[in-house]
């Protein structure tokens, strides 16, 4: 594992570090946008006076705070693997390039002590249709296995919601709004479906000390959408339907699912969940330094 100097020097004082998956700039966005939101989240965390690392796979080795070259590499270079938790020997072994998922991201930030992560929306419980197989995302299990404080605009509203909340509560990974006390859809600002209400990043911070003294599962911190740029509940339900129709008409199973949906829901909605997406990933960066700037507070007072 190659640690960059800023990102080991902040961690080896105490210093406030926020992990960023990669997917996104590989696979979530396209170029050049996608090398646009890389850097300005880390900007985001720049000025709220904490470190970002941008963790990645770079020809066999694990990076934890990619340079400016290796994320142009990542936002630019075709063939760029997309490696969730159970990808990661396999790239290493064959010294690939790989763009780390939400589940990849969590398992190498708990190994370097990276103990926040921002990202978008987490994968979860995929809807089934017709011959449909059941499809579950890594990253629920990574979910219960890592010590991070996860902040996202919780689960891609691609998949079912609710059965991804139930799965949640089995593998005891603990789920909390950021000012609210619904659990975010992603585009959309709420599902429906209720969740306790987390009021600020000091009783947030509390929450993670004591957790953790019991519990090897990470915390969920679910920001929803700027009502700005939040799709109607209206709206997103056709995109989603017409996204599932599509899916399984092409026959779209495993990691290359949740990709075909986001970019048949982009075309659907002519672009707004591409300005929802960006908008909500700048924002839950911000939020996550504040977290992180807390967490090494209150982990200092323990």
């Amino acid at each position: 594992m190659k640690v960059a100097t800023s990102a080991r020097n902040a961690l080896d004082s105490k210093k406030a570090v926020v992990a960023l998956e990669s997917s996104v700039i590989s696979q979530g966005l396209a170029y050049p946008k996608n090398l646009e939101i890389a850097h300005a989240m880390e900007d985001c965390i720049r000025k709220e006076n904490a470190h970002p690392s941008t963790l990645a796979i770079i020809d066999g080795v694990i990076t934890v705070g990619c340079t400016v070259e290796e994320i142009k590499k990542l936002a630019t270079e075709s063939g760029i693997l997309k490696a969730g938790s159970r990808e990661i020997g396999i790239a290493v072994a064959q010294k690939k390039t790989a763009a780390l998922t939400v589940s990849g991201t969590l398992k190498i930030a708990a190994k370097a002590g990276i103990r926040v992560f921002a990202t978008g929306g987490i994968g979860g419980v995929h809807h089934c249709a017709n011959d449909k197989p059941l499809d579950v995302s890594s990253d629920l299990l990574e979910l219960s296995r890592n010590q991070v404080i996860v902040v996202c605009a919780g689960a891609k509203n691609i998949l079912n919601l609710g059965a991804t909340l139930e799965v949640l509560e089995s593998l005891a990974v603990p789920v909390f709004g950021f000012q609210t006390d619904e659990f975010p859809a992603f585009f959309v600002r709420f599902s429906g479906f209720k969740i306790p209400c987390i009021q600020n990043v000091k009783e947030l911070a509390a929450i993670a000390v004591e957790h953790w003294k019991y519990s090897n599962s990470a915390i969920l911190l679910c920001v929803p959408v700027e009502s700005c740029f939040a799709l109607s509940p209206e709206v997103w339900s056709d995109a989603l339907n017409d996204a599932i129709h599509k899916s399984v008409e092409d026959k779209i199973i495993g990691q290359a699912s949740t990709p075909y949906l986001l970019r048949a829901v982009a075309e659907f909605t002519q672009g707004a969940t591409v300005v929802a997406n960006e908008k909500l990933l700048l924002a839950n960066a911000k939020l996550a330094a504040q977290v992180a700037l807390e967490l090494i507070e209150k982990q200092a007072q323990a």
